[in-house]
């Protein structure tokens, strides 16, 4: 009777200690939180630049950039890309840091979808950054796109970059300044023209005329523009293109095109100027 009852309550026991157990086990469990590659990206993009300035610095890229340029071009995006690319569908704490994510990893992409003959272009031309803002040439245009980009997420989020490779941010961060100063004197000059009204001279067939102001403190020896003439319906019937000259600061000026077809308004593509000196 001793040996039932003791059995009995060893038999008890177990399924207490188990209950117990699975209580506490419940009780303890959470859901997991979500992980957000903010800290993860930041490190990442870092390393990136690091391999990328490694691989510029190298023996190895002295002889691509001899005997393979397109090469030595797609290695410096690739040491880049290979380390931030997994993260463009991650989750991000700050909205902003996941948009300057997004737009890197973009910009890097695009660059990989350059033809050769962007990359030889963009060697054989005087590689001054503001030269490139306008986007006439490709590669140049997407580089400038890409060190704004590093001057704003380093700014913002205060990364620091070690001695070994504090020559290589530098020299990224001046030219950066020159992107961006060069930039807002493309986006100065193409505001006064971008929103201008032209009306038709009634004394000719096909004159149209409209004011400009040159509203900088440039003096420029020429400006030439590139507008789309367009139907209600967006429709594209033609181009024209419009040119001022010895144009000093606050002077008004008249320009004019003559369209041979029938349009209801006008779009600026883009302005080509030469400040004078």
């Amino acid at each position: 009777m001793k040996k039932i009852v003791l059995l009995l309550s060893v038999v008890c026991s177990l399924f207490i200690v188990s209950g117990c157990g699975n209580d506490s086990k419940s009780k303890t469990t959470s859901p997991t939180k979500e992980e957000y590659a903010d800290k993860a990206f930041l490190e990442d993009f870092k390393q990136g630049l690091y391999d990328r300035w490694d691989y510029q610095n190298s023996e190895e890229s002295d002889k691509d950039y001899d005997f393979n340029l397109v090469t030595y071009y797609k290695n410096l995006n690739d040491k880049e890309l290979s380390n931030i690319k997994k993260y463009k569908n991650a989750n991000f704490k700050d909205a902003q840091l996941h948009e300057y994510a997004l737009s890197y990893i973009n910009n890097l992409e695009k660059i990989n979808t350059l033809k050769d003959y962007d990359y030889i272009v963009y060697d054989h031309l005087d590689t001054d950054v503001t030269n490139y803002v306008s986007g006439a040439e490709k590669y140049g245009n997407l580089y400038n796109k890409r060190i704004v980009l590093i001057k704003e997420i380093v700014d913002k989020y205060n990364i620091k970059i070690d001695s070994k490779h504090k020559e290589s941010i530098d020299s990224v961060l001046d030219d950066a300044k020159l992107a961006i100063d060069k930039q807002q004197e493309i986006d100065s000059v193409n505001n006064i023209f971008k929103n201008v009204t032209f009306t038709k001279n009634p004394n000719t067939e096909n004159e149209y005329t409209a004011v400009v102001e040159n509203n900088t403190n440039n003096t420029f020896k020429n400006v030439v523009c590139e507008y789309r003439l367009l139907l209600s319906d967006d429709t594209v019937v033609g181009k024209e293109y419009v040119t001022v000259e010895e144009w000093s600061p606050h002077q008004k000026y008249t320009i004019t095109i003559s369209p041979t077809v029938n349009f209801a308004k006008t779009e600026l593509l883009d302005c080509f100027y030469e400040i004078k000196q």
